[in-house]
């Protein structure tokens, strides 16, 4: 009889493997802080101060001065830092490695980009959901949870803006939360009331749903959805979402530039760049050893600051579920 071990081996395929990683679409961090490419790694930008707004007495009667107002400008700093990830490849290991496993460079630059985008979403959003950097006016808890389908997330949104406005003087156009976070919005009563109005037709999509959703809070819905590993390692996995229960609702304006207004920018001195470094020491014989190295230099900063440096064109939502 014809043993079936003496005639096939174990080889793994070539054609298929696994790799656990973050969708890079659904980071947020730099879809609120939107890149700003600054010259020098430390500088500083101008902000106006909110005079223009007062309401004065303008009464000029002929053979009189007008009235002679003054306005101020502050700077605000930023500081670039900088941030890298790097793997070693060893040229024996990409000798002898199967072959569906075998292309380190590659893997080694995938690494690196993903702990690179996982350490700027965790930034962003530690930056983000700290009340302290918002006035009192500018954050609050949900009155109920999502969760829970009680409450008025709609009206909650509505305050939201309305705060945003008075910090600013521009209404809010976007809100960032959690996917989680719009799951529970998808199934409130709150929402599904106003939504049935709309037409159960016009809403039979996920993206129908998350656009008549950001159509009834008046927003653009941005969502992260980015998951990052907890556990220490060789324990076991433990994994977490990088976005918790908090929503922001912010002016998002793209191409910054003089006199306008914005949330926050990402302040870069060195873009996202991967290199390769030869390590002649670490080679034998004829086969190389390097060293695949990402880095780049940048500082998250609220743009529209109050005299605390606190966001004035950003309002926190917290405790959703």
């Amino acid at each position: 009889m014809l043993l079936p071990s003496n005639f096939r081996t174990t080889t793994a395929l070539d054609q298929l493997s696994v790799r656990y990683a973050n969708d890079q679409t659904k980071y947020a961090a730099l879809k609120i802080f939107q890149p700003f490419i600054v010259p020098r790694n430390v500088g500083k930008f101008y902000c106006h101060d909110k005079q223009n707004l007062r309401s004065e007495i303008l009464d000029a009667p002929s053979g009189t001065e007008s009235p002679r107002f003054d306005y101020q400008v502050s700077t605000k700093n930023f500081a670039c830092k900088e941030y890298g990830a790097k793997h070693l490849v060893l040229g024996k290991d990409a000798r002898d490695f199967d072959r569906p496993v075998a292309d380190l460079r590659t893997d080694a630059a995938l690494s690196n980009m993903d702990k690179m985008l996982i350490a700027l979403e965790v930034a962003a959003y530690t930056k983000i959901s700290t009340t302290g950097n918002y006035a009192a006016a500018n954050t609050a808890a949900a009155g109920a949870v999502w969760s829970g389908n009680t409450g008025d997330p709609i009206e909650e949104i509505r305050t939201a803006r309305q705060a945003v406005w008075a910090s600013s003087g521009v209404r809010a156009n976007c809100i960032c939360m959690s996917q989680q976070a719009l799951d529970y919005l998808k199934n409130h009563a709150a929402i599904v009331d106003r939504l049935k109005y709309v037409g159960m037709g016009a809403v039979n999509s996920a993206e129908a749903v998350k656009q008549a959703i950001g159509n009834l809070f008046e927003l653009e819905i941005i969502i992260s959805d980015a998951l990052k590993l907890t556990s220490a390692e060789g324990a076991t996995d433990v994994t977490a979402a990088i976005w918790g229960a908090t929503a922001l609702i912010f002016v998002n304006k793209p191409g910054q530039g003089l006199k306008t207004m914005t949330y926050g920018r990402n302040f870069i001195a060195n873009s996202l760049t991967t290199k390769s470094i030869n390590k002649p020491e670490l080679a034998r014989g004829n086969l190389g050893a390097e060293e695949i190295e990402t880095s780049w230099e940048y500082d998250l900063q609220f743009i529209a600051q109050d005299a605390n440096g606190d966001a004035d064109a950003g309002y926190l939502l917290t405790t959703l579920y």
